[in-house]
């Protein structure tokens, strides 16, 4: 299927000049569009959340779509050529871009824009979109309501983002919600959202700002809800120290493709960051509660595929138990 946009050389130079995005633009402003890929000059592709289709838009030539990565890079402060050949930065509007030039990349530079929504669903909203049931709503609104802890699992866009912003819009409003992330993508719908983004190193590699350095300064800010939007490194060692402290109903999401492969990611993590098995299971036992699993069909359909609880004993054997929900 592809989406009928078309445009000639002299209107792309026409666009290019009035929008950051060029012929991406349009693209970006269906609300239906959560992904843009770009596969070298001649071929672009969409997923509007039924998976990926191939439009009819292209750049001109590999050289037009070298230079229209550059000047993005180059407007965000990020450089992007031979010497460091990708980027990944926040554009504007919440559009996370990430590009690789070629010859790294084949067919040509590539470029994978996120685009986030301000709009955020209701769990009302992801039962009608099937993405949840009636029975695992209700199990989820006892989860937030109880300050359990927990972790929501899938791969690339499963939906992980998109579920953890309608829980957190159900947090109690007197309560306080600091999130910490690489790039600002969670907005809840709650009046007392702090968020904290992560500061990648300028051009001359300096200024870096980790998601450890992040996390430790939410000790001192009385959260509430300590949320890690996503957990993929050393960061993991600081988020469970932190939630071991009194922080109840800590939450975020992590790359795993079932719940039961969810502890093994946890110790993968906090072995790489020099943490041994028997403290990952010591720390894991006294946070994390229950994994949400969400998963996408060949169809693009999103949807809890398992809610499970994580048990692990004193000897650091783990289990998780799936739910009958």
């Amino acid at each position: 299927m592809s989406t009928n946009f078309s445009y000639h050389e002299s209107e792309f130079f026409d666009y290019a000049i009035e929008s950051e995005l060029g012929i991406l633009e349009n693209l970006v402003k269906n609300d239906n569009v959560t992904d843009i890929l770009v596969n070298g000059h001649s071929q672009i592709w969409v997923d509007k959340g039924k998976g990926l289709e191939k439009t009819n838009l292209t750049f001109i030539s590999e050289e037009n779509l070298r230079n229209f990565a550059q000047k993005l890079a180059l407007a965000n402060n990020k450089r992007l050529d031979q010497s460091s050949p990708y980027v990944d930065i926040l554009l504007e509007n919440n559009i996370r871009m990430h590009a690789i030039l070629s010859p790294l990349a084949n067919p040509g530079t590539i470029i994978s824009l996120r685009v986030h929504r301000e709009k955020v669903y209701t769990l009302l909203d992801l039962v009608n979109l099937k993405t949840i049931k009636k029975l695992q709503k209700e199990f989820l609104e006892e989860l937030i309501l109880k300050q359990k802890s927990f972790v929501i699992s899938g791969g690339t866009g499963s939906g992980k983002t998109t579920l953890l912003n309608s829980l957190l819009s159900l947090v109690p409003l007197n309560q306080r919600i600091i999130i910490v992330e690489d790039s600002k993508e969670l907005k809840p719908d709650h009046p007392h959202v702090i968020s904290l983004s992560a500061r990648s190193p300028n051009i001359e590699g300096k200024g870096e700002i980790t998601l450890r350095d992040l996390i430790k300064q939410t000790l001192r800010m009385r959260a509430d809800r300590l949320v890690v939007g996503e957990v993929r490194g050393n960061e993991v060692i600081d988020w469970l120290a932190a939630l071991n402290t009194g922080h109840k109903g800590g939450c975020g999401t992590i790359h795993a493709n079932s719940i039961y492969e969810v502890v093994s990611r946890f110790e993968n993590l906090g072995l790489n960051a020099g943490f041994s098995l028997t403290a990952i299971h010591a720390q894991l036992k006294n946070t994390i509660q229950y994994v949400i699993q969400l998963d996408q069909d060949l169809q693009g359909q999103r949807e809890i595929k398992d809610i499970g609880e994580l048990f692990i004993n004193d000897q650091g054997v783990n289990e998780v138990r799936p739910l009958k929900i």
